[in-house]
This record gives structure tokens, sequence and C-alpha cells, in this order.
């Protein structure tokens, strides 16, 4: 199993911080990419982090939940700001490599989900396509009144986003959002 492991969820208080500042300090996160291996028949447990950045909110191709799977995406968050996510990392947890977009400083981003690519050509659950699609996140600059929808080929983060789409309101901070299929919700 995978997913993303924060050594401490509640930071230690100094005692000399504001009722803001520990507030603040609560939402910084330091997260890492980490796996756990549990031995079903020993009861063994083994465990260990598969990155040293600081990444969370990991988000898979839906069509592969519940099955083993290769590719997750994730948020590269600023360790210097407050729940600032600054780019999007990548991952293919057979291999270890690792695919990275980041944007300027004065830039933030949303949480990311996968869209994948429904074309009749892709095979449905067919372990070649399980990272063929997109991955869309909302980026908002720093003082601008409006955002922008960026879209990402999942395969190729680091080439930037292949589409941009103005929005005339300011999505906040932190913003979450998952995909849904037209298809599954006007079906459902």
């Amino acid at each position: 199993m995978t997913g993303c492991f924060v050594k401490e969820p509640i930071p230690t208080r100094s005692g000399h911080e504001s009722e803001v500042e520990r507030l603040y300090k609560n939402l910084q996160l330091d997260a890492r990419f980490y796996r756990w291996e549990f031995d079903l028949n020993t009861g063994q447990l083994k465990e260990g982090p598969l990155d040293d950045r600081n990444s969370e909110f990991p988000t898979v191709n839906d069509r592969w939940l519940t099955k083993p799977n290769r590719f997750s995406w994730h948020m590269d968050i600023d360790p210097r700001s407050t729940l600032r996510f600054q780019g999007l990392y990548g991952y293919d947890n057979h291999s270890g490599l690792r695919d990275h977009w980041r944007y300027p400083e004065a830039f933030s981003c949303s949480e990311a989900p996968f869209i994948p690519d429904l074309s009749p050509s892709q095979e449905r659950n067919n372990p070649a396509d399980e990272n063929r699609g997109y991955v869309i996140t909302f980026v908002t600059e720093r003082g601008a009144t409006h955002s922008e929808a960026h879209l990402f080929r999942a395969d190729h983060l680091n080439q930037g986003p292949i589409a941009r789409i103005h929005i005339p309101q300011r999505i906040p901070l932190g913003f979450h959002a998952c995909w849904l299929d037209n298809r599954v919700h006007r079906d459902g």
C-alpha cells in the first residue's frame, strides 16, 4: 500500500507561539510518499519512504482503485509556506521514476485529480493505459482576481500544461476537486 506519511500530524508546541501562530503551524504539511507492505501470514510490516520530497494529496486513475496500481500523482508542497502547493509530482511506483512540474514563486495550484483518456481506442483497464490521461489543477497567482485551470498530460508533467482555461473568479487556496466522468454521472 502506498500513500503519504506525515511524521508529526500535530506539531510540538513551543509554548511561546500565539494562537494564530499555532494554527499556521498545524497547517504546514511535512509529508513523504511512503509504502507499507503487510505480510498477512507472519503479521510483519515492512515500511519506508519512497521519496524525500514534501508531497501529499496523492491521486490515482480511479479505474485502478482496489487493484494494484503503478502510477500516482501528488502535490509538491512548499515547505516554507502554509499549504502552498507549488507544483505536481508523477510517480511510477514500479520503476521509482519521478516526473515533476513546478510553478514560479508567485503561483499556487490546487489538488490535481486524474482524468482518464476515454477515447474509443483505449481498452478499459489495459495496464498499459493506467497513466494514459490527464491531470488538472486550478492555478492562482498571488494578488490576482482570477484563476486558471491547467491541464497536463499525466505521463509528461515536465512538459508543462497542454491547455490553460481562464476562470474569471479567484479559486481559493486549498480548493479540493475530483473528476467525475459525465457518462458515469449521467448513467448512474
